[in-house]
């Protein structure tokens, strides 16, 4: 007698071992944070990294660990947000061989976090804070992307050239899209969501490393300005919370 295992099963066991691999990765990178988003949230993370290197062939663990280190610090959806299209496509350019690839990948991706992330997270900590006192000192009423945008440039000193080349047009959409998601359909919803996008990832409101957004949303008032405003005040608070980290 034999047995034939059938496609599902297959890749169900494929994932359960690369879960396993990827998630004590995951422990060793930053413990607190995974053992806080809980499995099911863990696992959805997990599943979209090895899509997107199925996609790709990118097929040995390392290749995989790379990627969902890189989707730890800029977003689950980073191959979706328009400020790390140069780094998808060296991710995705299959004339190179893997390894190129990542090698690549990490060449692009390291002048970025020197620039937006720092060692241990100081960096994106001190210009959050920068972010969150200009937040805080204005009215909702008054929110717009466009201030929304100056605060952003204002907390990491952007030069003349950076404002000119940053994608403003792609990030107002996904904070548009992220309203839509979310029930917050209104002009501060949509500006509330574009900071989001600026901190988080375009794909903010669907990821996994961020099941707040959702959460909280969904438990605020049935008003989309209110849940807008709920959405605001809760992140302000989270997101402060980072604090820098020794790297090892």
């Amino acid at each position: 007698m034999s047995f034939v295992i059938s496609a599902p099963s297959v890749a169900d066991l494929r994932f359960d071992n690369l879960y396993k691999r990827i998630l004590a990765y995951l422990m060793e990178l930053d413990s607190a944070r995974f053992r806080a988003l809980g499995d099911d949230n863990c696992r959805a993370f997990v599943r979209k990294g090895i899509a997107f290197c199925d996609t790709r062939n990118l097929g040995f663990v390392e290749h995989i660990e790379y990627v969902h280190f890189l989707m730890y610090f800029i977003g689950t959806d980073f191959d979706r947000d328009p400020r790390y299209s140069a780094l998808t496509r060296a991710l995705s350019d299959q004339s190179h061989v893997a390894n190129e690839r990542i090698e690549t990948a990490h060449r692009l991706f390291r002048p970025v976090a020197e620039r937006f992330i720092g060692v241990g997270l100081a960096q994106a900590h001190v210009a959050l804070s920068r972010f969150n006192e200009a937040m805080e000192h204005t009215i909702d009423d008054q929110l717009t992307p466009r201030l929304v945008f100056d605060a952003f440039y204002a907390a990491y000193d952007f030069t003349p050239t950076e404002r000119d080349r940053f994608p403003e047009a792609a990030l107002v959409d996904a904070a548009v899209q992220g309203a839509q998601a979310l029930g917050i359909e209104t002009a501060l919803g949509r500006s509330v969501c574009l900071s989001l996008a600026l901190w988080l990832g375009t794909g903010f409101a669907n990821d996994p490393l961020f099941p707040w957004v959702r959460d909280v949303t969904a438990q605020a008032p049935n008003n989309a300005n209110e849940r807008a405003r709920s959405l605001k005040a809760y992140a302000q608070k989270r997101m402060i919370k980072m604090r820098p980290k020794e790297e090892t």
